[in-house]
């Protein structure tokens, strides 16, 4: 493999025929191996592509379950005519400030409001007070807010019966406090009631879920409200690009054939340049193998002539060279010298004038007797006179015998090896397009008849190939069965698909999303569409 890598780098001068031949091959080559390096890149791209969906997936799904909350509590504020003395985004806002300091996500505990809501004399401060405390006393008792929220919105609704209710989960009234709550409930003042027992409550439950936080669970609903927004962003994209996505999938639906056919033809094109690739290589191949001992020539001959050559170039530089720019030396010495000498001393007076301009300038403008700083400087050569009045007359060096022998051979060799690259690779890739050829024929002309359904590929030859070719031609006609037949394929895919009642219900359905994009559906009666279809899925 040295000796090889040594005749493609000493025979650029000599075989240019040969190196076209290469570069055509590894062009082919190199074509086939950017395909591959590109189905890897396509790869990588799916992978990163999948966790980019699947995190816009959980994104989503946190939006989605925010907005259920948050349609469910104000369908429950507005069934109570706003009993609750609070708006939902006041709830909601709320809710944030008890996720931040707490365990219970802001989902969970506007689901708990909308609950907590359906009672209709829990107000204003009062019902913040009660999520609150639902929180603390679900923290205690090991339970859950759902619970903890209809305990006390039961007790806080009816005080008197309340009471005995929360005494049967261990909250403790006096008899004074009993005997309070119910006059105060008798008289008409449910707030005074409900304060007694939510004092009781503070007393036995109070800043327990605040003290009970735990900053691993706060980061985690820190980071899941952070995915409602971008799951937000995400679905307010869709309703403005709605309209669109639906067009595209419309056209592509009324184009299915077009559409399957197209893919058909770019998968037929893709696997015929592989098959071009896998040939060449193939071909090269072949050609090294069969041509093995002249590359081995052509290889030794080239590293002679190298050598003779270098040889001939060093006798040159000793015999020729030297003995010229000594005697052209021995000669000149004297105008060597006095153009060495003003040459140095051109370049430091000039540049000494310089510097002098230079600080000269600088303080004219420091002390005001100029406006401007301007240098003048003059080049460092200025002034300078060569003297010598003729070069070394150094003698061309003559090529060799041994080495014009050497240069003819090896030029020789490389058009044969050129010639033989060129038959070779040619005969390979034409026999491909003959394959490729009779592929299209036999997929284009009539077939015999059947089974419903099941694709024809191509009839293997029985009969022998053409004169000459033999394993060679089979050998290409093997690469080119790689390209046969996925039209077929693909015609009777897209005639099934257009007949199939899948694709009618799939159409369906697009229409009626379309109705509720434009809100033309009566059932939707306008608004957002994707909002509308997240709380559809909620019901």
């Amino acid at each position: 493999m040295a000796s090889i890598g040594s005749m493609v780098v000493n025979l650029s001068a000599n075989t240019g025929k040969l190196r076209t031949g290469l570069k055509s091959a590894s062009g082919m080559v190199g074509g086939f191996a950017k395909k591959v390096r590109g189905a890897m890149g396509g790869i990588g791209g799916l992978l990163g592509g999948l966790a980019i969906a699947a995190t816009a997936r959980s994104a989503l799904d946190a939006a989605k379950t925010q907005i259920a909350a948050e349609a469910k509590l104000g369908a429950v504020l507005k069934a109570t005519g706003g009993a609750a003395g609070l708006s939902a985004k006041e709830i909601s806002t709320y809710a944030n400030e008890l996720a931040g300091v707490t365990n219970f996500g802001d989902e969970a505990t506007v689901n708990a409001a909308a609950m907590l809501a359906t009672f209709k004399e829990i107000k204003g401060d009062m019902f913040k007070d009660a999520l609150s405390t639902a929180q603390d006393m679900a923290s205690v008792l090991d339970g859950d807010m759902k619970g903890s929220v209809i305990q006390l919105g039961k007790a806080l609704n009816d005080p008197t019966k309340g009471m005995a209710a929360l005494a049967d989960s261990g909250v403790s009234f006096t008899a004074s406090q009993i005997e309070q709550v119910k006059a105060l409930q008798a008289s008409g003042d449910m707030l005074g009631a409900q304060k007694i027992i939510m004092a009781e409550l503070q007393s036995e439950f109070g800043g327990a879920a605040e003290a009970m936080a735990d900053p691993f669970t706060q980061m985690g609903n820190a980071v899941g409200d952070v995915m409602e927004k971008i799951g937000g962003l995400i679905m307010d994209l869709g309703s403005r690009l709605l309209p669109y996505v639906l067009t595209a999938t419309t056209f592509i639906q009324d184009n299915f054939d077009a559409a399957v056919a197209w893919i058909g033809d770019v998968w037929n094109s893709t696997v015929d340049a592989m098959a071009v690739g896998i040939t060449a290589t193939m071909a090269v191949g072949e050609w090294a193998l069969t041509n093995w001992q002249a590359i081995a020539e052509i290889s030794f001959k080239t590293a002679a002539l190298a050598a003779v050559s270098f040889g001939n170039d060093v006798a040159h530089f000793f015999t020729g060279v030297l003995p010229a720019l000594f005697s052209w030396f021995t000669s000149n010495w004297s105008d060597i010298w006095s153009t060495s000498v003003n040459y140095v001393a051109t370049i430091f007076l000039n540049l000494a004038d310089n510097i002098q301009n230079i600080f000269s300038a600088v303080w004219d403008y420091i002390t005001g007797e100029s406006e401007n700083l301007e240098f003048n400087t003059k080049p460092l050569t200025e002034g300078f006179y060569n003297s010598i009045s003729e070069l070394p007359d150094i003698p061309e060096r003559a090529i060799g015998e041994l080495e014009q022998v050497l240069q003819t051979d090896v030029a020789k060799l490389g058009e044969s090896l050129g010639n033989s690259f060129d038959a070779t690779v040619t005969d390979r890739l034409a026999n491909l397009r003959e394959m490729q050829a009779e592929k299209n024929a036999a997929t284009e002309g009539p077939t015999a008849p059947t089974a419903p359904g099941i694709p024809t590929g191509p009839t293997a030859p029985t009969g022998g190939g053409g004169s000459g070719g033999g394993g060679q031609s089979q050998q290409a006609k093997s690469a080119g069965f790689a390209a046969a037949g996925s039209a077929e394929a693909f015609k009777i895919l897209a005639e099934a698909g257009r007949k199939s009642p899948e694709l009618a219900e799939a159409k369906k359905q697009t229409k009626a999303i379309e109705e509720i994009a434009n809100n033309t559906n009566p059932r939707t009666g306008g608004g957002n569409p994707v909002v509308q279809l997240v709380a559809g899925g909620a019901q």
